[in-house]
């Protein structure tokens, strides 16, 4: 399954990916939980979250994955 097309679905993964990986959770775990919350969330959806996460997240002009504005897509770009 692909990353959702949804902006409030892909916020709420976005968020909790970056935050599990925050706190340094391994990333099989972490999908565990986010399908038990009801995310059908693979490693491969968790890991590019992060990846885009990390490219982005010194960049000045970039929100927060935690900020209601935030926008996967446009991180992507």
């Amino acid at each position: 399954m692909p990353l959702p097309q949804d902006h409030d679905t892909l916020c709420r993964w976005s968020m909790f990916a970056v935050k599990y990986w925050l706190i340094d959770i391994h990333p099989h775990f972490s999908c565990i939980c986010a399908v038990m919350l009801g995310m059908n969330m693979r490693r491969a959806d968790f890991m590019e979250i992060v990846r885009v996460y990390v490219d982005h997240k010194d960049n000045s002009e970039c929100n927060g994955p935690c900020d209601p504005d935030f926008n996967l897509k446009e991180w992507m770009r």
